[in-house]
């Protein structure tokens, strides 16, 4: 049995599928032809083949076109070594061929079993291992149609294989046996698999989130869930083993949370988590030279064959061709983020095998997310006097200090330290949400400046395959934008940045004691003094005299 596998996994070299479009017609020819149907990969572009067929039986067509009989090895294979090679094909604990002698034996033993079956699939590999040097026929150009034809065929059963190298195409090549008893024409079968990648949003202010999605927007620091989600050919029971691996590529704004890498297995509504022995993740950092990620991480999870996995416990995990792999891992949006529609990309491919005969791997088209996040500045001002000599109703005002706080789960969070220094205070690296901006130093001589709350909201594709920012804009509880004493919001979604003027007032200035005033009431009070004095003395004298 172990054997038998083996050779599976080299079985048709080919290409044409379980799929099969067959015309038929028996007439009076005594040549035929295999037409195979050609086929664009899964990319959109023309897949280039080479097909060659080799005969592995040679006999005579009856007139009912489908029966061939006098049956002898054909000119395709070498006959002495596939003999060899065919009775060693087990089937269970049988071995079917094992008495056969001559072509018209195997023959007779290999019709009564299916074309989907294990020993039809071994006597496949068998063929492919025991080739002619030269193929019977062979087709690497397509006719007007698109189409692959193999003409000049004589009556037989034949073996087809591609040739054509398909390594880094998002195509696969597929196996099958063709019985060929007059012109036939095929359809190949050639399934790959396709892979997405999907974040989460979460909203703070509302203590929600998203489901998996092209788009979010995020503070720095926060930790950003990923997901990548890859499917299985229809074909996967063609392999004997199936190789596949995520590459995913991080922007420099995004730092790996290491170990955050976990692989699951899901079949309808079940998912089996993978032991980790099963897969590998590493990372590597991208040359900062690079002309695209420059200075990122990418992160590659490689798992050798999706057939062998077992999940934590140790059991082996069913894994079919309606199976998906899913990885889910983490990332921080760091310092080096991007403000703005730019946004924070990533993006991943999946690397598959892609021919159940051999070596060789597929590559699939990236698919790509993005994560956002902003900037609010505030603009320090007070009114301009005549002594400013400006046409501007305020001018910059120095000596504030402000705190940026952010509605979390019903409370006011404090965003970062304190701000100082300079006219304006930026908060870098913020996400959509409501805020409360707070003057908490106040230039000397002025009144504290009222606090200023708003609600940050970014309108974004988050369903695309390029998704961008579309929308910035800043509202007040009741959804409106915001004006008033201290001036409205600017937002641009393609800078990222919100901005809006807070405008402090002087002090009032207030009567004073202690100064010119009770100066003057001392003065006019001595003078009141002295003149009773004087009235007093001359009273007395003129009393005197009478």
């Amino acid at each position: 049995m172990k054997k038998m596998k083996k050779l599976v996994s080299l079985l048709l070299t080919l290409v044409m599928v379980a799929a099969m479009a067959v015309s038929v017609s028996a007439d009076d020819t005594t040549t035929y032809t295999i037409t195979i149907e050609g086929s664009m990969s899964a990319s959109g572009t023309t897949e280039s083949h080479t097909y060659s067929a080799y005969q592995v039986f040679a006999g005579d067509l009856a007139t009912d076109g489908t029966t061939l009989s006098n049956v002898t090895w054909g000119t395709g294979v070498n006959s002495t070594s596939l003999l060899t090679a065919v009775k060693a094909i087990t089937d269970g604990d049988d071995t079917p061929f094992a008495n056969c002698s001559t072509a018209a034996e195997v023959a007779e033993v290999l019709g009564g079993y299916s074309d989907n079956s294990d020993v039809a699939k071994a006597f496949a590999t068998a063929v492919s291992n025991n080739l002619a040097d030269t193929a019977s026929g062979s087709a690497s150009t397509t006719n007007d149609s698109g189409n692959y034809v193999i003409s000049n065929l004589t009556a037989g059963y034949y073996f087809v294989k591609d040739s054509a190298s398909l390594d880094g195409l998002d195509a696969a090549a597929t196996r099958y046996i063709l019985e060929v008893v007059s012109n036939v024409t095929v359809t190949p079968k050639s399934d790959t698999p396709t892979v997405t990648k999907k974040v989460k949003e979460t909203n703070d202010t509302t203590n929600t989130t998203s489901t998996w999605q092209d788009a979010a927007d995020y503070d720095i620091n926060d930790t950003i869930p990923y997901q990548l989600t890859g499917t299985l050919p229809d074909v996967l029971s063609d392999y004997s083993t199936y190789a596949y691996t995520f590459t995913d590529t991080m922007s420099v704004g995004l730092t790996y949370s290491s170990d955050s890498v976990k692989v699951y297995v899901v079949t309808g509504d079940d998912k089996t988590e993978v032991a980790s022995s099963g897969y590998t993740a590493s990372t590597t950092t991208i040359d900062s030279t690079a002309t695209s990620y420059a200075g990122g991480t990418t992160l590659t999870v490689a798992i050798s064959d999706v057939k062998s996995l077992k999940d934590t416990s140790g059991a082996a995990i069913t894994v079919t061709s309606d199976s998906t792999i899913v990885v889910e891992y983490s990332a921080t949006l760091n310092s080096n983020a991007v403000i703005g529609s730019a946004g924070n990309p990533n993006e991943v491919y999946l690397t598959y095998s892609n021919n159940p005969n051999g070596s060789g791997t597929g590559k699939t088209p990236t698919d790509k997310v993005i994560v956002f996040t902003y900037e609010i500045d505030a603009n320090k001002v007070r009114e301009a006097t005549a002594e400013d000599e400006t046409s501007n109703s305020t001018v910059p005002l120095s000596g504030a200090g402000f705190t940026l706080y952010k509605l979390v789960d019903g409370t006011y969070t404090i965003v970062g330290s304190e701000v100082t220094g300079g006219t304006t205070f930026t908060f870098q690296g913020v996400d959509a949400g409501t805020y409360k901006l707070v003057e908490t130093t106040v230039p000397d001589g002025y009144n504290k400046a009222d606090d200023v709350i708003f609600n940050i909201v970014a309108t974004y594709t988050d369903s695309s395959d390029d998704p961008s920012l579309s929308a910035l804009s800043v509202t007040n509880s009741e959804n409106t934008t915001i004006s008033g004493e201290n001036g409205s919001f600017t937002a641009t979604s393609e800078s990222g940045i919100v901005s809006t003027d807070i405008l402090n007032q002087k002090g009032s200035v207030l009567p004073t004691t202690g100064g010119m005033g009770t100066t003057i009431l001392y003065v006019i009070g001595t003078i009141l003094v002295l003149g009773a004095a004087i009235l007093l003395v001359t009273k007395k004298r003129m009393s005197s005299e009478r």
